[in-house]
């Protein structure tokens, strides 16, 4: 958890790679928890006016207005690239959702202490409505999320007990630690799912650059046989181990280029035969040895599993013949 967290270890590059994980998602619901804000701000407003000094209202308003601006700020200059994270966007995060958070809470303490009971359980529901809001779309950053709901919980419990509603502090209570608790298993799973994302397209890169090394640099023999069993494809390096040219070797049946004399006659070794059937019949194998005839010498290759394609055609993969 102190790595989904991000708090008591030493920023370095995995930290700022884990937190701009973190914070790609947030960033593209920053429009929507803006919105969100707006409707509970008109919400909270109209019923404060019933009951509380206009000008109160209007200096809350404005508070809250510039600590959104603030927010936004940060988060759209947060960039979300790889490693792009520093100590200081982590940060300024963390303020601006206290920030946002504790102007909420405010709410609830002067605006509840003018309100009549059944108006300030409605705030409360208003400003609620927010932190189950914040729990989904923020979960991934939960620090700032769970401040953001701390500075909100503090308020509500001292609005109701300054009123005498003690009956709903324990209420607000758990609520808050309902939703900081969901917070923080929802990063867990989130960052586990990003990670296991960047693990396998890192995967699939190396293993793209390996096949791209193989290709250039003709590392080993590689072939392709179609549904005909003709060789396709010839490495270099394959047709020199089989006395030919890949252009002489392109289109003629895989076991006429390993049989040898046996080929006019038919009468091929019995592991010869066996690769034969099993080409024919398109089946699976692995670590087939063969006996092969190349140039008048008798050798032993080793056929790894081959691959099929949707069409049914039959390639090897690199490696897919030795010695």
């Amino acid at each position: 958890m102190r790595e989904v967290l991000g708090l008591g270890v030493k920023p370095d590059a995995e930290w700022a790679r884990l937190r701009a994980l973190q914070f790609a998602y947030p960033k593209s619901t920053l429009i929507a928890r803006l919105v969100l804000h707006g409707l509970a701000a008109l919400m909270a407003i109209r019923l404060a006016l019933l009951e509380t000094n206009i000008f109160v209202v209007a200096a809350w308003s404005l508070a809250l207005a510039a600590s959104l601006a603030v927010s936004t700020k940060f988060e759209r200059s947060i960039s979300v690239s790889a490693n792009a994270i520093t100590l200081e966007d982590f940060r300024n995060h963390i303020l601006a959702s206290s920030l946002t958070g504790a102007i909420w809470g405010v709410s609830l303490v002067f605006f509840g202490i003018e309100m009549e009971p059944g108006s300030q359980v409605a705030l409360w529901a208003v400003v609620s409505m927010l932190v189950a809001a914040s729990a989904l779309l923020l979960s991934a950053a939960p620090v700032g999320t769970m401040a953001f709901s701390l500075a909100v919980g503090i308020g509500a419990v001292v609005g109701f007990a300054f009123t005498g509603d003690l009956v709903l502090v324990p209420i607000v209570i758990s609520f808050v630690a309902i939703a900081m608790g969901g917070t923080l298993q929802s990063a867990h799973t989130y960052l586990a799912a990003k990670l296991a994302e960047a693990g396998v397209a890192e995967k699939d890169e190396v293993v793209s650059l390996l096949l791209r090394e193989f290709e250039e640099n003709e590392a080993d023999w590689l072939w392709q046989i179609d549904t005909a069993r003709r060789i396709r494809s010839v490495s270099p390096r394959f047709a020199f181990a089989l006395g030919t040219t890949p252009e002489e070797a392109e289109g003629k049946p895989m076991i006429q280029l390993i049989a040898g004399d046996s080929w006019e006659s038919g009468q091929f070794a019995p592991s010869l035969h066996d690769l034969a059937e099993r080409l024919k019949r398109r089946e699976n194998f692995s670590n087939l040895i063969v006996k092969v005839e190349i140039g008048n010498q008798s050798r032993w290759w080793s056929f790894p599993a081959p691959m099929l394609d949707d069409k049914g055609a039959m390639s090897a993969s690199a490696g897919s013949v030795r010695m």
